[in-house]
């Protein structure tokens, strides 16, 4: 529970000071949801892409080097968080 508090914690203090949050290496659906509930700003890994060789990533660079995540601020009382 601590851990929870901390990482959101750090994840406000990051807004408050006007930076963007990424969480990478997420790798299911679960961290994404997880991710997503803490109020991060994007997402990388596995989950939304797989390696590629170099020859054919660089296509997909501009357009999902990183995935925009819904805001979803949580309110007292929220027991969900779906992604």
């Amino acid at each position: 529970a601590a851990e929870g508090v901390l990482r959101r914690l750090l994840v406000d203090a990051c807004h408050s000071l006007g930076l963007e949050v990424v969480a990478e290496g997420v790798e299911d659906a679960t961290q994404a949801t997880t991710v997503a509930s803490l109020g991060i700003d994007r997402a990388q890994g596995w989950h939304f892409g797989r390696p590629e060789p170099a020859s054919s990533a660089t296509a997909h660079l501009a357009d999902a080097a990183a995935v925009d995540l819904p805001r979803r601020r949580r309110r007292v009382g929220d027991t969900t968080d779906e992604f």
